[in-house]
């Protein structure tokens, strides 16, 4: 009988450090695969997501599952806009597109004798300013926009959208699918929302649940990481020089 005992003991002690070592290796593996998404992000965007795992990991360790974490969601989905923006609309591509859709604007309204479609051309202008703010370059909303657009070629503006298109698909690797395909993609990882349910309540001091902030930081790796794959390194310039 105690023969069985001890075998059976030694058998949990075993099966516990079998249990034990997974938990080790799962949890090494993936903090390896999050410091290997921070070296691919720009040194800006690797500092910022670090902040932001470590503001989540204090509210998760201070057992308060009620606490605000508003602000942890919004630095997640800054990261996310930053790294958008350096990867796919540099300064330089920022300004090109602004130039690019007045010319191609002016033109239309010189074959139509000024009859355009004023509604339309009121919000490309929106975009174009937006384009030419400078600052950190686009936020979410106007990005959306603007890759929503390039991913549906159709109605009166097609050209315009097929300008932007080509113009963006430049940033692609050769990991993306499809110009269209991928711009879809991504118009859905910052929509409305996705907005309403990380961004603007941070931004606007309203209260967002640990959870929700969880959420937001699942949502904004797992978009990264997607992000390096479609996309070459990205620029560390936020302004032309």
């Amino acid at each position: 009988i105690d023969a069985y005992v001890i075998g059976d003991a030694r058998q949990l002690s075993l099966e516990a450090e079998l249990l034990q070592l997974g938990g080790s290796v799962a949890a090494t593996y993936e903090d390896a695969k999050l410091e290997s998404l921070l070296e691919q992000l720009s040194s800006m965007g690797a500092a910022g997501l670090r902040r932001a795992f470590r503001s989540l990991f204090e509210l998760q360790s201070a057992d308060r599952p009620w606490a605000d974490a508003s602000l942890t969601a919004l630095g997640f989905i800054r990261i996310l806009e930053l790294e958008l923006n350096r990867r796919l609309l540099s300064p330089e591509t920022r300004l090109r597109l602004a130039d690019g859709l007045e010319s191609r604007i002016t033109e239309r309204s010189r074959e139509t004798d000024g009859q355009t479609t004023a509604g339309d051309d009121k919000n490309w202008g929106r975009l174009i300013k937006a384009l030419r703010g400078g600052g950190d370059g686009l936020e979410l909303g106007s990005m959306q926009i603007l890759f929503a657009k390039c991913s549906s070629l159709r109605g009166r503006d097609e050209p315009l959208k097929r300008y932007c298109l080509t113009e963006l698909a430049l940033q692609l690797g050769p990991l993306a699918p499809e110009s269209e395909e991928a711009f879809a993609q991504m118009a859905r990882w910052i929509d409305d929302n996705v907005r309403d349910r990380f961004r603007n309540p941070g931004a606007h001091a309203r209260y967002v649940s640990l959870k929700t902030a969880e959420e937001c930081a699942a949502h904004v790796r797992k978009c990264l990481e997607t992000l390096v794959q479609y996309t070459d390194s990205p620029s560390e310039s936020l302004v032309v020089e």
